[in-house]
This record gives C-alpha cells, sequence and structure tokens, in this order.
C-alpha cells in the first residue's frame, strides 16, 4: 500500500485511481466506478462492437453477378438445369442466368459456336461430337448424362393389344423413333441381335408429338421412344413396353447420352464463372436425388410433360467432373465413327474443361 500512496501521490493524490493489484482489480474507496458498473459497460462496449462488425460486412457489396447465356431443348433431359434456374442454384453463386429455348441440339451448338450463347444445358452427345468432327476446339464439357442399370428413358413400346412380345417379332415391322441418324443406328444395332436391321424393318422418323398418334392409328407397329413419351402413352393405357433400356442392355454399359457444355471462349477466358456454373448443376444433382418430386415440377414451366404424369418420368443418370466415365465416352465416339454417325474418329480426351487450360 505503501507504493500506492507514492503513486496516488506523484498523480496528485486522485482518489479514484484505479490499480492493479495482487492479480486483481481495485477501485479505492470514494471512487464513482465500482465493479458492477464496469462489467455493465464493458458488456454495452462489446455489443456496441458487435454492431459496428456486423453493420460493416452487410455494407460491403456481394459478389458480382455475372450473366451467362445458357441454350436448353425442352426435354426432360434438362432436368438439372431446370432444377438449377428454378431453385435458385446458379442465382446463390452469383450467377444470372439467361435461359434460351432451342428445339434441336444442332440449334444450340450452332448459337455456341457463333457467340450467342455462352453455354449449353444437355444436348446430344453425337451432335457434339459431330461439331469437333467439323468444327474442332468450340466447347469443353461441363456435364453428361447417362444410361446406366436402372434407368428407363428409353424404351420400346407397342400398343397395348399387339401380338408383338419380343424385340424378335419386329421382323417386316415399322418402328417409329426421334428424327436423326442417332436413334436410326442404335436402333438398328439393337434390331441387329435378332434380325438383318438393314433390311429386315423399316424405320420412321417422327417428332416426339406426332409419336403417339403414329402409333395409335397404325402408322408404325412399334416406338423406340424417349421420356416423357413412353410414360404418357403407358399411364393412358395406350401402349406396354417390351424393351425398357435398350442402350445400355444392348449397345454399352455405361451409355453416356449427352452433354452440357460451355464455349472454348468462356472456358479460356472466364473459368471462375464456368466453376460457378458447374457448382449449380452440381447442387442440382442432389436436389434431384433428395426431392425427385419437387424437382420433377420445376419440368413443367421448360418442358411439354403431363402435369399427371410429371413425378414418374424417368430421368437419366447424371456426372459431374468428377464422375464422367470417359473412356465410355471414348468407345461410344469410335462406334460413332465406325457406323458412320461421325465422318471420322474424334479424340474425346481434349473435350473436358480443366481450369487453367
Amino acid at each position: 500500500m505503501e507504493k500506492i500512496d507514492r503513486l496516488r501521490g506523484r498523480l496528485g493524490g486522485d482518489p479514484d485511481l484505479k490499480v492493479w493489484y495482487g492479480q486483481s482489480w481495485f477501485w479505492q474507496k470514494g471512487s464513482g466506478m465500482n465493479r458492477r458498473a464496469f462489467v455493465r459497460l464493458l458488456v454495452v462496449g462489446l455489443a456496441c462492437a458487435a454492431i459496428f462488425v456486423f453493420s460493416c460486412r452487410r455494407s460491403q457489396p456481394p459478389e458480382t453477378m455475372e450473366s451467362v447465356r445458357m441454350g436448353y431443348l425442352p426435354i426432360t433431359s434438362d432436368a438439372s438445369f431446370f432444377v438449377a434456374v428454378e431453385k435458385g442454384l446458379f442465382k446463390a453463386r452469383g450467377l444470372q442466368v439467361e435461359p434460351i429455348k432451342f428445339e434441336t441440339s444442332n440449334q444450340a451448338l450452332e448459337a455456341l459456336i457463333a457467340g450467342r450463347i455462352d453455354a449449353t444445358a444437355i444436348v446430344a452427345l453425337e451432335a457434339a461430337l459431330a461439331l469437333e468432327a467439323n468444327t474442332p476446339d468450340q466447347f469443353r464439357i461441363i456435364e453428361m448424362t447417362a444410361a446406366t442399370a436402372d434407368t428407363k428413358v428409353h424404351r420400346i413400346v407397342v400398343k397395348t393389344d399387339s401380338p408383338i412380345k419380343t424385340l424378335a417379332d419386329l421382323r417386316g415391322k415399322k418402328v417409329g423413333t426421334f428424327p436423326g441418324s442417332q436413334m436410326v443406328v442404335f436402333l438398328k444395332l439393337i434390331l441387329g441381335r435378332y434380325f438383318d436391321a438393314e433390311r429386315e424393318v423399316e424405320i420412321v422418323q417422327l417428332k416426339p408429338p406426332l409419336q403417339p398418334q403414329a402409333l395409335e392409328s397404325g402408322q408404325v407397329d412399334a416406338l423406340f421412344c424417349l421420356e416423357p413419351t413412353g410414360t404418357l402413352l403407358e399411364s393412358k393405357g395406350l401402349a406396354r413396353t417390351i424393351s425398357v433400356n435398350p442402350l445400355y442392355e444392348f449397345i454399352q454399359k455405361p451409355f453416356p447420352t449427352a452433354v452440357s457444355v460451355v464455349s472454348a471462349r468462356m472456358a479460356t477466358e472466364k473459368p471462375k464463372v464456368v466453376g460457378r456454373i458447374i457448382a449449380g448443376l452440381t447442387a442440382a444433382h442432389q436436389f434431384l436425388k433428395a426431392h425427385p418430386e419437387e424437382a420433377a415440377l420445376t419440368f413443367l414451366k421448360y418442358a411439354p410433360v403431363d402435369s399427371n404424369i410429371v413425378a414418374k418420368v424417368a430421368l437419366y443418370d447424371n456426372w459431374g467432373p468428377d464422375t464422367m466415365d470417359r473412356d465410355s465416352v471414348q468407345t461410344l465416339a469410335d462406334l460413332y465413327a465406325e457406323k458412320g454417325v461421325l465422318p471420322k474418329r474424334v479424340a474425346t480426351a481434349g473435350l473436358y474443361f480443366v481450369a487453367g487450360r
């Protein structure tokens, strides 16, 4: 205490002097501040500091929103894109995505190389490979769909009362399918296991809206169709399935069907934006698995799907950059070249998005 008294004397005998003594704070008797008041002041001060820090953080501008034009097709295969847009999964990653509708894969890819869009949702793998064969180095793959063991997107159906029971029974019949060389080649490969598909079956190319009527009227005896046509026909009692998932069953396991791509220019100039697109699609894949019925409702805005069957429509498996079976893609590309779907062999190893390339 003698030392304290000497210090107080140097400071003019201040009776409210606060000193450190014996590892505790003491205030001399007569001080205007006591221990309780100090604690209150400390709490108020910390609260004010917290509010200040929080306000500073809130006042900082959000991450810059990047505008991206993405082409899509009005088909359920673009499910991950629909979910990412409608559930705000792109927006949450700083992307303002403008969906632009195209009727065919070729139209979407033509717009990509012309610079009218920056990326596409799911388009036919065959169309993308044909673009690479004819005009190389235009795109980078960021997502894929594939037929795996449990896929029911592709099926071959006949009328409910048709005498046709098996694929072998299609010899000498008319079979309708989606327009384009890809589906025709697939169908010939499938039926070629049972008879000469080049000579013993007539293949009729039909746009999806015309397929149900063609089957019902007898214009064709069977349909090699994609979703949602098969589910729609079966739900109305107009058709029954004689083969489900034939691409996987008879051609290749697994069977990669389609790709989402970004332009090569965007991949080079804005790799971080591409990373955000991939992150949004990956989140959509997870949402599709966790909430399939809720996800299916997003199809109604973009694809001509009957609301009564939308929850029953089958989907492909989705592959992100880390799960793509690249060997299967190359094997299928080689098959396309062999069968004349592609004008030449395409090396696929360099087609995938790699940041910094």
